[in-house]
Order: C-alpha cells, then structure tokens, then sequence
C-alpha cells in the first residue's frame, strides 16, 4: 500500500489560555456574586456577544484588564463569556474542487485509543506501513490552523480524510492524500477531544463548554447538538467511546481553579460520564458548517452516570 506522510502544523505557543482560566485568574475576583464591585454576572455577560466582549476589552471600559491579556486571552475568555451568535469562520483557500470524494484505503486511526481497550497501537494493517518504513516518510502536505496558537486535538483518520479540532473551535475535514479541505464547522468553544467517526457516517465531538455535536462526516451538517452538563466550569477534553450504538462521553471540569477564589463557594462538581445514544438523536440546534446546510430533526438522548458509585453527581440518570 502506497505511503503516505500526512503532517498537520500545530503551531505550540503557550501563549493562549483556554477561556475558562483566564475568566478564573483574571476575572471572578469581581464577576461574582459575593464581589462587592456590582460588575455584571457571567449570566449577564451571555447576553452579550462575544465581538462586543473583546471591544469592551480593548477600547471599552474594561480597557484596563484587557491591557493586561494578549490577543488570544481576550479572545478566549469573550468566547467563553458571550453569546455565540453567527459562526466566524476564517477566511480559507485550498478547498477541495466540488464533487470530489476521498480515494478510498485500508488507512485509518479512529478516536483516540484506536480498539475497545485504549491500547493505542497500530497494527501494520490498519496504518499502511510497516515500522521499518517510519524513518523513511517525507512531508507530502501541511496544513496551517488559521487564527489559532494552539492546536489540542489530535487528528482522527477514517475514510480518506482527517478530521481534526482547534482552538478556537473550528473543526476541519482534509483529504488525507492531498490535504485539501472538504468543510469546515465552527463549534461553540474550542475542540481539544479527538473527532470520532461511526455509521452513517457521523462524526462526533465536543467542546470546552460540554456542548456534544454530530456532524454529518461527509458534509459538515449539524445532525444533532445538546448540552451535557449545566454546571459553569464543566469541559469534554477526553474523547468519547463509541461502543455497541452508544457513546460514552466523559465530563471535566475548571472547578478546583476557581476554589482558589475564597469568594467561590466549592464544590459542585464530582465528574460525570454521560451516555448518549446516538441512533436516536437529530439535530437540537447549532451553527451550520462552511459551504453546508443543516437538515431538521429531534433533539438527542443522554443519560447522566456518576463517576462516584453511590453517589449522584447532579440528576439522576435519564434521557434527555
């Protein structure tokens, strides 16, 4: 089977913080509700558009904070802070020419550990070459993450293209051989967990606000979209499991952070895995991708499980 180098250019600044850290460092001490300063709440910052946020921070009348984050800190936290509005796609050339179709092959690395036990080893089958080729591969393509300093996700390959997160939330379909773009989606908060790919076919993923997509993986159309966990700190960096029609997708949290603040009252937050059931689900809302549209539908079903047996951490399972 022909060899083929694919290599993804992720530029590893440590410049940029996610948006809930920098809210946490920079931000709680008087957006709370025991702060006696009266700014406004983070739930009367939603209101707001995160464009509006990020003027506030530069020319408003929190320019003397902002003055103290870089580009990718106001961009950050304004993301994590305000209200989503229209998708901000950045401007892209290099798409694929209309119509086209990935070559097909045996090539694949779907998730994050590959097989139902994580192992995260790559059979010569399944990668296309043997080990003794590696030292031998050359750079064939590279692709550059527009308006990013950091690039989390690592790339899921299946069926021709690679799918892969970012930073500011966009996720990108390439042409595994020639690197070209298929579609771009634009989620609500960045992408740090692996895209992974099931029947029909669908890709899935989340973000760092608990939001879960399925993507239509060949076109980028929103199939369904739901929200996970209401709790403010709540994040999806591991990747979900897909395993016999469900997914199993785990939930983090900031939380420990913003208990260094004596003004937050902590903790609310135990760790969460949730079980979506995805042959059930449509769409429930969200952006649509770049050159796509999004057919309708339902909403999705999920169930709630503790991480701690016993013990409930939030409502009690159920589908939702």
């Amino acid at each position: 089977m022909r060899t083929v180098a694919i290599g993804l250019a992720l530029a590893a600044l440590c410049s940029g913080q996610e948006g809930s850290q920098v809210f946490i460092s920079r931000c709680i001490q008087c957006h709370d509700p025991n702060s006696e300063s009266h700014a406004p709440m983070p739930e009367a910052l939603a209101n707001l558009s995160w464009q509006d946020i990020v003027k506030t921070l530069e020319t408003g009348s929190m320019r003397a904070i902002g003055a103290q984050l870089n580009a990718a800190d106001k961009m950050a936290v304004a993301r994590y802070l305000g209200k989503a509005g229209p998708p901000v796609l950045p401007e892209m050339k290099g798409f694929c020419p209309a119509g086209a179709k990935p070559a097909g092959g045996g090539s694949s690395w779907n998730g994050w550990g590959v097989d139902d036990r994580n192992t995260r080893f790559q059979p010569a089958k399944a990668a296309g070459l043997t080990a003794g080729q590696v030292p031998k591969l050359q750079l064939k393509w590279a692709f550059g993450f527009p308006n990013a300093v950091t690039a989390y996700s690592q790339p899921t390959v299946a069926g021709g293209r690679v799918y892969t997160g970012s930073n500011d939330g966009t996720v990108y379909a390439l042409d595994a051989q020639s690197g070209c773009l298929y579609w771009m989606y634009q989620a609500k908060a960045m992408v740090r967990d692996a895209v992974v790919i099931g029947p029909g076919p669908r890709a899935y993923f989340g973000d760092l606000e608990s939001n879960f997509y399925a993507l239509d993986a060949n076109t980028g159309n929103v199939v369904w979209q739901k929200k996970l966990d209401n709790q403010p700190f709540t994040r999806v960096t591991g990747t979900a499991k897909l395993h016999d029609g469900r997914l199993y997708v785990p939930i983090a949290s900031q939380e420990e952070n913003a208990g260094a603040n004596p003004q937050y009252s902590c903790c609310t937050f135990r760790g969460n895995l949730v079980v979506v059931r995805p042959a059930m689900a449509a769409l429930s809302g969200g952006p649509t991708p770049h050159r796509s549209r999004s057919p309708p539908g339902r909403a999705a079903k999920a169930c709630s499980i503790s991480a701690h047996p016993g013990r409930r951490s939030g409502p009690r399972p159920r589908s939702i």
